[in-house]
């Protein structure tokens, strides 16, 4: 019997990597090299190779202050039955995480939550507990799916009336929306919320924003938009990524003083429009693991959804 030869590979090539992603369901903007290279922390990408094909990969960062949503381990798709599907990516994924854990000491994942069979995490060393297992927590994050609707104005009328509202206010006083490049304007917002919250940023924090609406405005997959009232004064302020037929909200900001005037709420949901428009399929809330935000993120009609985090620590022999 011929033994099936397998490897893990760092990639060096970044359209490798972005070509390998393009077939995954487990893909996701935080796994694109624009979007990993733009952190400026030391990462890897690795792939795992079998009989020659790559079938797999993962980002190898031991850092959680720098770890996204979904920055984790994809697998290919395998053009077979459903039953021949599930067997060959648990086979797979089991595979490969049992050589990554003899390689790497220490591994976190953020999967996708397309990834629904957890099993090969939790059987790692399955009796051999002092080799070390990984741990398994929840999350939670929220989609809209634009198949549930016709249209956006269908979607509007679903979501929680305060919402539909504060929509109608908006528009009644000519509040309008506008996309640019205004990263400092976009940073001054930010701050200021985080400091009525008296919660202040670090550089390091700071910095790491900036490069993300730096690198996604000039790679061209996202969009950042802020919220004027009539007047021309700014009130609120967004950023979102999109990635194959994906919309990210992946920042939202308002100035402290204007939080009642329902510019927080008319600037999403303009957002929300434009993904509609451009026949996405899911604007997805980038969680709602924190009462308050996740109420907010709820209100307009996203369903939740599961992902997990996985994390272990290995010894080798």
């Amino acid at each position: 019997m011929i033994k099936n030869l397998s490897e893990i590979r760092e990639c060096t090539s970044d359209i490798d990597w972005d070509e390998f992603k393009k077939n995954s369901i487990h893909s996701s903007v935080y796994m694109t090299s624009s979007f990993l290279n733009c952190l400026s922390i030391e990462l890897k990408k690795v792939f795992y190779i079998l009989d020659g094909k790559t079938v797999a990969s993962a980002v190898i960062n031991t850092n959680p202050y720098y770890m996204f949503p979904y920055q984790g381990v994809s697998i290919c798709e395998f053009q077979d039955s459903l039953n021949s599907q599930i067997t060959k990516s648990f086979k797979v994924l089991s595979d490969f995480l049992n050589l990554l854990s003899i390689k790497y000491k220490k591994l976190i994942f953020s999967l996708s939550y397309n990834l629904s069979d957890l099993r090969p995490f939790q059987w790692i060393n399955y009796n051999e507990d002092l080799k070390g297992r990984f741990k398994i927590n929840l999350n939670y994050t929220a989609i809209i799916s634009s198949k549930e609707y016709c249209s956006f104005n269908e979607y509007l009328y679903k979501i929680r009336t305060v919402r539909r509202q504060e929509w109608n206010k908006c528009k009644k006083n000519n509040f309008f929306i506008e996309s640019s490049n205004k990263e400092e304007l976009f940073i001054d917002i930010y701050s200021s919320m985080f400091a009525n919250k008296s919660i202040s940023l670090d550089n390091d924090h700071i910095n790491r924003v900036k490069n993300i609406l730096s690198d996604a405005i000039k790679n061209n997959y996202g969009d950042l938009t802020f919220c004027y009232d009539e007047n021309g004064n700014v009130h609120s302020t967004n950023l979102i990524l999109y990635y194959k037929t994906n919309a990210y909200y992946q920042f939202g900001a308002t100035y402290p003083e204007y939080r009642s005037s329902g510019a927080t709420s008319f600037l999403l949901l303009e957002n929300i429009k434009k993904f509609f428009e451009k026949g996405y399929s899911n604007f997805d809330m980038v969680g709602i693991n924190s009462p308050n935000r996740g109420d907010f993120k709820l209100s307009f009609n996203a369903l939740p959804i599961p992902y997990f985090d996985v994390e272990g620590e290995f010894i080798f022999d």
